[in-house]
């Protein structure tokens, strides 16, 4: 079957923003304005093989926009995304029961659509209900266990945990919050179908109790920017341990570009791993977290203004960036 045929084939939302995530990725900028101009994934998938102008989009992007979908193997496509079904995912898209309204706060840079498997009702709940924690991938004993304890206090509050899945912080996280509740979100940054080397014990373990999430299609390799997918989802982005220009700070910029709560944990001065999360408290853009009631406190204050937030249309008040600085 030819790429034509077999988009003009496809009558579901849902398959549609399926496909079109396979084929380009949620930031692409094209594929944000197509969908926006379109009104949905059916009839942006429809501009994807016609001739017609997308509005603000020039003729030369609009035509090497429609050249990924002509030269897009579908045949992969459908055997990916016929696979994550057969495994037990989820493709969630906007308007359904489950779909997180915080993310509308990314504006154009929102994703197409979701992968989960899991609880996905965890996330149906306001952002004020989740905390999330980000960090180095190679952490020092004491950020490892700072983490680990942050997670545990969160769970027993009866709050989500929200950690990307990583080694270093994001396990510490991870394993804190699986000792008190089963309200854990594992956001991935590739197809939940992909193996992470030494942390599949972890998400066998997520996927049984709590939620795995990822806006990467089944097949898809790693990506850079999925942080702004914890960011939004979570009232508070809590900076444990991290570098500057790493993917935590990037995280915890997005959740300020998103109107959320950003926290960080002093660490020793010395400590190049603490040198980030250190620069935050000094320039004032994070608040001071030494436990989980400072968490907490800040999720309980700002809970109104948070929920507010996510729930308001368009793009936030500064323009949101998934821009990926080097990673650490």
């Amino acid at each position: 079957m030819e790429n034509r045929e077999f988009y003009e084939s496809i009558t579901s939302e849902r398959m549609a923003r399926a496909v079109i995530a396979s084929v380009v990725p949620s930031e692409d900028s094209t594929t944000a304005t197509a969908l926006h101009h379109a009104g949905n994934g059916l009839e942006a998938l429809r501009l994807a093989v016609g001739d017609d102008p997308i509005p603000s989009v020039g003729a030369p992007h609009a035509l090497l926009w429609r050249r990924r979908f002509d030269i897009a193997d579908i045949d992969t496509i459908r055997t990916n995304l016929d696979h994550g079904e057969a495994e037990g995912q989820q493709v969630l898209i906007p308007g359904d029961p489950d779909w997180p309204a915080s993310l509308a706060v990314l504006g154009r840079l929102a994703p197409i659509a979701l992968w989960a498997q899991g609880d996905t009702s965890l996330l149906a709940d306001p952002p004020a209900s989740r905390a999330a924690f980000v960090g180095g991938s190679e952490c020092s004993p004491y950020g490892f266990e700072v983490a680990s304890d942050l997670a545990e206090w969160i769970g027993a509050d009866g709050r989500a945990v929200v950690a990307m899945h990583e080694t270093g912080i994001a396990e510490a996280v991870t394993l804190g919050g699986l000792r008190n509740t089963n309200k854990v979100i594992t956001v991935l940054p590739h197809g939940l179908d992909q193996e992470t080397d030494g942390l599949d014990y972890l998400r066998n373990k997520v996927a049984g109790v709590g939620l795995l999430v990822t806006d990467r299609p089944p097949g898809a390799p790693l990506s850079t920017r999925s942080h702004r997918i914890l960011a939004a989802l979570a009232g508070v982005t809590t900076v444990v341990e991290a570098q500057p220009r790493s993917d935590a700070m990037m995280a915890a910029s997005i959740a300020r570009d998103c109107g959320r709560e950003v926290g960080a944990v002093p660490g020793r001065v010395t400590d190049k791993a603490s040198a980030g999360n250190n620069e935050l408290l000094r320039q004032g853009g994070a608040r001071l977290v030494a436990d989980g009631s400072d968490i907490a406190d800040l999720l309980d204050r700002n809970s109104y203004r948070i929920d507010m937030y996510a729930l308001m249309s368009g793009a936030p008040h500064r323009e949101v960036s998934a821009a990926s600085g080097p990673r650490r």
